[in-house]
């Protein structure tokens, strides 16, 4: 929490153990659900003597279930059982009210799922399963009707009554009927203690400083007026002028009433306790690296196989590109008037999958927000959750790739075994490489709007450089170097190495010259084709590509293995 803030002054002690050293050992203990909101003045209400949040952020394909499942799976460790797991996700559905739909979708705003107060419940479950001592929730009723907010909290307060778990939460609306919920109420104004006692000693303190709970009023609105704007607060007529207005005037009043001593002998006989021990940060985690990274695998996958519409959509535009595309170079000959097409075909190859890994990019930056609740409740390591995603990238990628095949075959490339798999290979492993790298640009990135301009330049001046547009030897000796480091150069070369290296190409009649007539023998024509040889009518696809774009044969496997490399350098920054 103290990371969405410039600066903070003052110290938190958990149990007389400091904020940093529970950050650091114990953070699951701590759980807290939700987006805090600086800008907002808050009444917290406490149950025993805690806070608590307001976290919607799922994988809305899967199955409550399958949410469930894995929270339990990753926080009750290896030594549990499948059955224990299965128990403890139909003891914390039966919790929270979530055992009829336990099947169903989580969903959000596009996909069809559970209804709002549903998807408020299976976070709260996902803070549950980590057994928390401290839970904190902000604004969980926000969006929920009077009488679902009721239920919800009257849930929670079974749980606090029967856990032990400190429990709080923030609450800017509700009913009269969920006050008796609560233990404590604290009161914030502009960042300033302005009461702390139990609700119904909080609405008597305000009343006997002079302002007025009028009977259409909630008394939740009524302490939530005491943080607002002088004008939303009603105030006696023999009170006017006496009343506190600033915080700092509020403040003062608080610190001179018998609450505030009852308060200091609080803290007081707190502090007196020992000083519970820390557990071993060995435990942090429950999962091993390992389990981790298999644990994230199984559900990244199920994630990709459910969202049928997403995948649906990417198979369909790019078969049918590929299609297209094929259809513009379709069964080019083996003459040197396809030389260019079979080049640019090639190009077409390595370009669309590096297309398709930009994805990657906006995938990263709308899963950020879960990704850092799950590290909040300890589920795994980023660098398990990234070498998951990989795990699961070796096998899926292998589908999404193979969606550009019928461009291979419709534009004629050598349709034996092993060139189309050393091609599909070639490509795999750039696709691979390209969706680390925008990856691991979105995973360093502060926000996608600073990242995109530079990932737009980044892209482009690959593309430009990739070698067909200008060619190697034309490029300019200032930014040749941007090969060096472009995947695409490296996929590109591998592919046309493949293709060319083993086969010539017959020189087309428009490229012999002389021509005319009175030229009818080889030996006083010459094939106007770079890399072409005197008295010779075919051109070596080596020479061609030697002469042309500076390919080397010996540069097909060293490729592909720089780009592996880089591939490995990528999803390690990833984690």
């Amino acid at each position: 929490m103290r990371g969405e803030y410039k600066s903070t002054s003052g110290d938190v002690t958990y149990g007389g153990r400091s904020a940093k050293e529970m950050a650091q050992a114990s953070m699951a203990e701590l759980a807290f659900c939700g987006r805090s909101n600086p800008s907002k003045l808050l009444v917290s209400s406490l149950f025993s003597e805690d806070i608590a949040a307001e976290d919607d952020d799922h994988f809305p394909t899967l199955t409550v279930e399958e949410t469930l499942r894995f929270a339990v799976r990753a926080r009750w460790g290896k030594n549990a059982s499948q059955s224990q797991v299965s128990d403890g996700v139909t003891q914390l559905a039966r919790l929270v009210g979530l055992e009829d739909v336990l099947a169903t979708k989580v969903g959000d705003s596009y996909i069809r799922g559970v209804s709002g107060g549903e998807r408020r419940r299976v976070a709260l479950a996902e803070a549950l399963a980590t057994c928390p001592r401290l839970l904190c929730l902000d604004n969980p009723t926000s969006g929920l009707d009077s009488s679902t907010a009721l239920e919800f909290l009257q849930m929670m307060r079974e749980f606090t009554n029967q856990s032990g778990c400190a429990s709080a939460m923030s609450i800017y609306q509700g009913s009269d009927a969920i006050v008796p919920l609560f233990d404590k109420v604290l009161v914030i104004n502009s960042g300033r203690q302005i009461f702390y006692g139990t609700p119904p000693e909080a609405k008597t303190y305000f009343q006997r400083l002079g302002f007025q709970c009028p009977p259409t009023t909630t008394t939740t609105d009524f302490l939530n007026s005491m943080s607002a704007d002088p004008e939303a607060r009603t105030v006696h007529d023999m009170h006017q002028g006496l009343i506190p207005r600033t915080p700092v005037e509020f403040e003062t009043a608080f610190r001179s009433s018998p609450h505030h001593v009852s308060v200091l002998e609080a803290v007081r006989s707190t502090k007196a306790l020992p000083v519970q021990q820390s557990p071993e940060k060995a435990t942090a985690y429950p999962l091993t690296l390992g389990q981790q990274i298999w644990l994230c695998a199984l559900r990244q996958f199920r994630i990709l196989a459910t969202n049928y519409q997403t995948w649906g959509v990417e198979m369909f535009c790019i078969v049918i590109q590929a299609l297209v595309l094929g259809t513009l170079f379709r069964n080019q000959r083996h003459s040197t008037e396809s030389l260019f097409i079979l080049a640019s075909s090639l190009f077409y190859s390595v370009l669309v999958p590096a297309l398709q890994a930009m994805s990657e990019f906006g995938n990263t930056f709308a899963q950020r927000p879960l990704i850092l609740k799950h590290k909040r409740y300890q589920f795994y390591r980023p660098l398990g959750y990234a070498f998951g995603l990989v795990t699961t990238d070796l096998a899926w990628k292998i589908l999404v790739v193979s969606y550009n095949i019928p461009l291979y075959f419709l534009t004629n490339f050598q349709r034996t075994p092993g060139h189309f798999f050393v091609w599909f290979f070639t490509i795999y492993v750039e696709h691979l490489c390209l969706s680390m790298f925008f990856r691991a640009v979105a995973v360093f990135s502060p926000s996608m709007n600073r990242a995109v301009l530079p990932v737009g330049i980044m892209f482009n001046c690959f593309v430009l450089y990739t070698g067909l547009y200008v060619p190697a030897p034309q490029m300019q000796v200032w930014l040749g170097w941007i090969r060096y480091c472009n995947p695409l150069s490296y996929a590109f070369e591998s592919a046309m190495v493949n293709e060319f290296a083993a086969l010539d190409y017959t020189c087309s009649p428009n490229d012999l010259v002389p021509a005319g007539p009175a030229y009818s023998s080889i030996a006083n024509q010459v094939c106007a084709i770079v890399g072409s040889r005197p008295g010779e009518r075919s051109v070596s696809g080596i020479s061609y590509i030697q002469a042309q774009y500076g390919f080397q044969a010996s540069h097909l496997w060293r490729n592909i293995g720089i780009n592996a490399a880089l591939f490995l350098a990528f999803a390690t920054c990833t984690g």
